[in-house]
């Protein structure tokens, strides 16, 4: 049985910070930033999880469904390897 604190809602809050605060210095016109990159190949276990127990929950959704509803960082249709993979790691 899935609960829905194992699903990823629409509205749920990301924790992952991706942006910092920067002062902005009036005498500096040629103020340029330092380059970060976003870790785009790490997505966190627990997103994982979510994203299959939503998928399970809901077997006819297809995958741009699944990303409208909270899924848009999984990028391919992966779940049964993510699934896979999180059954491996329970045993």
């Amino acid at each position: 049985m899935i609960h829905d604190e194992e699903l990823i809602h629409a509205k749920e809050l990301c924790e992952e910070v991706f942006f910092e605060s920067v002062e902005v210095d009036s005498s500096s016109d040629e103020y340029e930033p330092e380059e970060k990159k976003r870790d785009i190949k790490h997505i966190p276990l627990d997103y994982k999880i979510k994203a299959v127990n939503m998928a399970k929950k809901h077997p006819t959704w297809s995958i741009k469904t699944l990303h409208s509803r909270g899924c848009g960082r999984l990028k391919k249709s992966a779940f049964t390897q993510m699934e896979r993979r999180y059954h491996k790691r329970r045993k």
